[in-house]
Parts: C-alpha cells; sequence; structure tokens
C-alpha cells in the first residue's frame, strides 16, 4: 500500500512538473509556476528530495526565462543541494550547467566557468561510468557466448566419441560374427 502512495505521488509530481514545463515552452508562465507550485508541494509531503531536487530545477529554469536571476540561481541551488543529499549525479550536471548559463547571463563569469568545469566533470564521470557499464555487459555477453561455444564444442565432441564407439563396438560384434561363422565352419 505504501509502494503504491510513493509512485502515485512520483507519477503525480512528474505529471505536475512535465505540465509546468509545458507551460513554460508556451511562456506561460503564470501557469507553469502553479504546477510546479503543486508538484513541489506534493514532492515535499512526500519528503522525496529526488523529486524536489527534479521540481526545483525546472522553477529555475522558469525564473531563468523570465531572466528573474536570483530565484534562478536560489531554485538551482537548491537542486544541487538536494541531489548531492541523494546522489543524483544527472541532475546534479544539469543543476551546474544551468548555473553556468544564469550566472553568464548575469555577467558572473566566474561562477559560470566553476560551474561549467563541474558540469563537465559530472559528464565525464557519467559517461565513464556508462561505459564502464556497457563495457562490463559485452565483457559478460562475450564470456557467455565464448563459453556457450564451449560447451557446444564439448557436446558435438562428446556425440563424436559415442558414435566411435558405438561404430567400434558395431566392428567388433560383426568381426566376432565372422570369426565365430569360421570357426563353426571350420570345425563342423
Amino acid at each position: 500500500m505504501a509502494q503504491t502512495l510513493v509512485k502515485d505521488c512520483e507519477q503525480t509530481v512528474n505529471n505536475l512538473t512535465n505540465t509546468g514545463s509545458i507551460y513554460t515552452k508556451m511562456s506561460d508562465y503564470e501557469n507553469a509556476m502553479k504546477s510546479f507550485n503543486e508538484a513541489l508541494s506534493i514532492a515535499q509531503k512526500a519528503k522525496s528530495d529526488k523529486l524536489s531536487s527534479e521540481v526545483y530545477i525546472r522553477m529555475g529554469y522558469l525564473y531563468f526565462k523570465q531572466k528573474k536571476y536570483n530565484p534562478a540561481i536560489e531554485c538551482t541551488r537548491k537542486t544541487l543541494e538536494l541531489t548531492e543529499k541523494v546522489a543524483y549525479a544527472e541532475l546534479q550536471k544539469d543543476a551546474n550547467k544551468q548555473l553556468a548559463d544564469i550566472y553568464s547571463a548575469t555577467g558572473q563569469y566566474k561562477k559560470a566557468y566553476l560551474n561549467h568545469v563541474c558540469f563537465h566533470t559530472l559528464n565525464d564521470s557519467i559517461f565513464n561510468n556508462k561505459n564502464i557499464k556497457e563495457i562490463a555487459l559485452f565483457e559478460s555477453s562475450h564470456k557467455f557466448a565464448k563459453e556457450k561455444d564451449v560447451y557446444e564444442l564439448e557436446k558435438v565432441s562428446h556425440q563424436l566419441k559415442i558414435k566411435n564407439q558405438r561404430l567400434v563396438i558395431s566392428l567388433l560384434i560383426v568381426i566376432s560374427s565372422l570369426i565365430l561363422l569360421l570357426t563353426v565352419a571350420i570345425y563342423w
């Protein structure tokens, strides 16, 4: 029951956040903010830092589009704070990119540069982790395929040995039968 409730909250927050993002793209900032505030309220009631961080970054982007830089910075920093708690690297990367864009727009180039460096560091780290996982998956599937091939070869080899043994047994039976027939023919 509790699991279903969490899933419902997550789905509701995601729906409201997506709705807010659509309103943001349509430049309907008032309805976007309503959707984000409702989503944030639900995420906070659910005590989900992950969901709250996803709402905050979108709110930060909304403020950024409206050129309200201080609230944009505040929301995006809140995203970073929450994502560090829950180790949500993908969103940390996006928040650093967004902060770099905001600081650049406000002429705070040193802060923009520092956030841009963080963005690239996280991006490389995420990319490397994905590559490591893909390589591990490739290696394990290659190892499995290799083991399967070895098994198939052993199976074929075993079947050939059985076939050869049957052939030898059949040959011995025929030779024994011929010897028996010759022996009977000679002594009879």
